[in-house]
Order: C-alpha cells, then structure tokens, then sequence
C-alpha cells in the first residue's frame, strides 16, 4: 500500500511537471496563431499537437517525446 501510494505521488509530480512545461512550450508558440500574423506554418501545427497529445504516450509521465519545432 505505501510502494502504491510512492507510486502515485511521483506519477502526480512527473504529470504536474510535464503539463506545465507544456504550456510553457506551446506559449511559447501562440504568437503565431494571432490574427495579425500570416498563416503558421503546418509543421508548427503538427508540433502544437504533438505536445497536446503527450500523456496518450505508452510511457507518460516517465518517458516523454517532446518534439522539436
């Protein structure tokens, strides 16, 4: 029951970790989403998602592909 309980406690803390440094990435890229700005490109699109997609990896929170833009 305590090895469970250590279990969760660093799952929660590797989740909280990896969702926020995806929003740090992905604000890092809303500039180009602004209506004043010409179209982004598809590739930044397909990174956008990749990073919204993260905790559906077989490994998350543990192992994590972060993409690269």
């Amino acid at each position: 029951m305590l090895f469970e309980q250590a279990k969760q406690n660093e799952f929660d803390l590797l989740d909280k970790e990896a969702k926020q440094k995806r929003k740090r990435l992905l604000e890092e890229t809303d500039n180009y989403f602004l209506s004043d700005r010409p179209k982004a490109s598809d590739e930044l699109i397909a990174y956008r998602q990749h990073l919204r997609d993260i905790t559906e990896q077989p490994n998350y929170p543990y192992e994590i592909d972060w993409g690269n833009y």
